[in-house]
């Protein structure tokens, strides 16, 4: 699950009880893509316009049920998955 030595992509708080924070640090600036799916595979968050080198996505969770929830992220190129369980 890694995307690299120079890209380090941070996912918490785990357990959520409805914000999630995305904390991204790149040695360059990446374009990223985030999508959050349900345990049934559907699409619940996505968020595409993200560019930059380093920061904070916080996605908002908590209109959805408690449950587990799957970050994938992609960044030049590559995915990097993360489960969230959310415990509101």
């Amino acid at each position: 699950n890694t995307i690299g030595k120079d890209k380090t992509i941070n996912v918490y708080p785990n357990p959520s009880t409805g914000i999630v924070n995305v904390n991204y640090n790149f040695a360059t600036p990446e374009n990223m893509v985030i999508n959050v799916y349900n345990a049934t595979g559907s699409i619940v968050y996505s968020i595409s316009n993200i560019h930059g080198q380093s920061g904070v996505q916080s996605i908002d969770l908590s209109n959805e049920a408690n449950g587990l929830y799957y970050v994938r992220m992609t960044v030049a190129g590559k995915q990097i998955s993360r489960t969230i369980s959310l415990n509101k």
